[in-house]
């Protein structure tokens, strides 16, 4: 009984910390030899780190794992997806994009879209 109390405690806590990625400060980021580490830090750096605009929403988040970039995400005022890059081995692989409701805009409607918002000189700070 012991033993399956053992087990249940130590797959808990393996289930608990498992999804929790580390979120750091845009500001913390460094690059070094092409690799991303966290200001200071030694060893390459795995998670996500968050820029925000003035209003405190989110405006940039890049994922990382072993200090090379696998997602980065940018986002409007009002805090939707605007653009979803994902990358393999540090290279761009899709880029997906939204209008400012946070609806996908499909592949064929791109073109469009930018032809929309071209006059519309908005800033995303």
């Amino acid at each position: 009984m012991k033993k399956i109390a053992f087990i249940l405690v130590i797959l808990m806590l393996a289930l608990t910390s498992c999804g929790k990625e580390r979120v750091e400060d845009n500001s913390k980021k460094e690059l070094r030899d092409k690799i991303i580490y966290v200001t200071g830090e030694k060893k390459a750096y795995t998670g996500i780190f968050i820029e925000k605009n003035k209003n405190g929403n989110k405006r940039i988040e890049t994922k990382y794992k072993n200090g090379v970039i696998r997602e980065s995400k940018l986002y409007y005022e009002n805090n939707n997806l605007w653009t979803k890059v994902s990358y393999k081995d540090g290279k761009a692989i899709s880029m997906k994009f939204y209008n400012i409701k946070g609806e996908l805009i499909s592949p064929n409607k791109i073109k469009d879209y930018f032809k929309t918002i071209e006059g519309d000189k908005k800033s995303f700070d």
